[in-house]
């Protein structure tokens, strides 16, 4: 610390105030007089700045005793408390404290801002952190850490050795400290030297005849993979006019027929010579593609026309013919069925049992009625159940406005009474497998 003090300003941290307070104080002697003291803080004060501002503000009684005025300070750029940290926390900073090779040799600022050389700079930030450890590790148990932090080549111009360590961390460190700048300027040449020989004697092993690498195929092969051909876009791709020269035979295009179960009982494998003769419900299975749920909840239309199977079940679900379970639905109900049963059918207007739910509305398709939690015809016990042609309505609507996949869109307007069943005879059932119900199971 010089004795030289510099003009306080004010506007600083305490620490840094407390320092200035320090190193001015520093200046006297025993000898030094009560005014030369007060002389000297005035004095040194920064014309117009926030310290000669505050002495403004002090009473008169305290600016004429030191030891008042000093106190006056302290309650203005108060010392700062010391907190211990944790001795881990302090040990891992040691570790982190490390010296970079290429760092050597440089002028930096300390935290006084005094330029010293980069080993100096670290000398002082390791004395600073071993004064936390409790005690100052005075047995320097520390010391393998400590040294980490230097470059090797800088640890061989330290004179202590293995044999004769030292006695003090402050010993140590003042001989780091003491490491003048042409050792170091010669130890960064050396190391320059060593590093360019080993570049060159890198370079000739690497060029000797008989260790020359031998190059990696440009193409490595792969086990079990297909080489592809890139197309040439240079030149239009022309389709071959002639087959391949393993291919002997021109495969023949297959022929659409009839499935297999529709071949005549003579024909064991199914052929195609005889046929079964087909009625409305299996030419239209055949001109119908299959839907998701094919061989599990029946043919994808019943009357061959998908779009008016929507429509038709909409309308059935939106507008149904409903009688409330008293006398007098129950006579209209048996009125309305006798007349829809002479008329044409029109199945928009079929009539429902008196008492049931709406078809389309996941309702038992066996009793008619709709239960919580649902349950299916396969699991039905009541006694009351719908006639066979009022069954089969209720599943073709659920099954049409409930099925695996979407189907298409309404857009054509029916004119004349639709038959979903396909002329096939409403009053038996459509279905073998009884297991389904209400169309629950076919959510997707």
């Amino acid at each position: 610390m010089t004795n030289k003090t510099e003009l306080f300003r004010g506007d600083c941290t305490a620490e840094q105030a407390q320092v200035w307070l320090r190193t001015l104080e520093g200046t006297f002697t025993e000898a030094t007089k009560e005014e030369t003291k007060l002389y000297q803080f005035e004095r040194s004060l920064y014309p117009g700045g926030t310290a000669e501002k505050w002495l403004d503000d002090v009473p008169a009684a305290e600016k004429t005793d030191f030891k008042k005025l000093v106190q006056a300070f302290n309650k203005k750029w108060p010392m700062p408390k010391y907190v211990a940290r944790p001795q881990t926390l302090v040990i891992n900073e040691i570790k982190t404290n490390k010296l970079r090779l290429d760092d050597v040799g440089q002028v930096v600022k300390d935290k006084d801002g005094t330029e010293v050389l980069s080993h100096q700079a670290w000398a002082q930030r390791t004395r600073k952190l071993l004064a936390d450890i409790p005690n100052g590790d005075p047995g320097m148990l520390l010391m393998e850490h400590v040294r980490d932090g230097l470059p090797v080549a800088l640890r061989k111009l330290i004179p202590f050795t293995a044999g004769q360590p030292p006695d003090t961390w402050e010993q140590w460190l003042a001989a780091v400290e003491a490491i003048d700048l042409h050792s170091i300027n010669d130890l960064r040449e050396e190391h320059a030297t060593f590093a360019q020989l080993a570049h060159a004697l890198g370079t000739t092993h690497m060029l000797s005849p008989g260790r020359t690498p031998s190059r990696a195929p440009s193409t490595p092969y792969t086990a079990n993979t297909v080489r592809q051909t890139q197309p040439d876009f240079r030149q239009p791709s022309r389709r071959p006019t002639t087959p391949p020269r393993h291919t002997s035979f021109n495969p023949s295009t297959p022929q659409r027929g009839p499935p297999p179960h529709m071949a005549a009982p003579d024909s064991s494998f199914g052929g195609n010579s005889a046929f079964r003769p087909m009625n409305t419900f299996t030419r239209n299975l055949m001109q119908q593609p299959q839907s998701p749920s094919a061989g599990r909840g029946g043919p994808a239309s019943l009357g061959g026309d998908p779009a008016r199977d929507m429509e038709l079940a909409q309308s059935l679900r939106d507008n149904p013919r409903l009688y409330t379970n008293d006398q007098a639905g129950t006579q209209r109900y048996a009125t309305d069925y006798a007349s829809w049963l002479a008329g044409p059918r029109d199945y928009k207007l079929f009539p429902f049992s008196p008492g049931t739910a709406a078809p389309g509305s996941r309702e038992c398709w066996r009793c008619g009625m709709r239960t919580s939690p649902p349950h299916g015809a396969g699991h039905c016990s009541t006694s009351a159940q719908t006639p066979s042609l009022e069954y089969n309505v209720r599943r073709f609507v659920g099954q049409t406005l409930y099925p695996p996949g979407q189907r298409a869109g309404i857009s054509q307007v029916i004119e004349v009474p639709y038959d979903p069943f396909g002329g096939r005879d409403p009053e038996q059932l459509l279905y073998e497998d009884e297991e389904s119900g209400n169309g629950e199971e076919l959510t997707s």
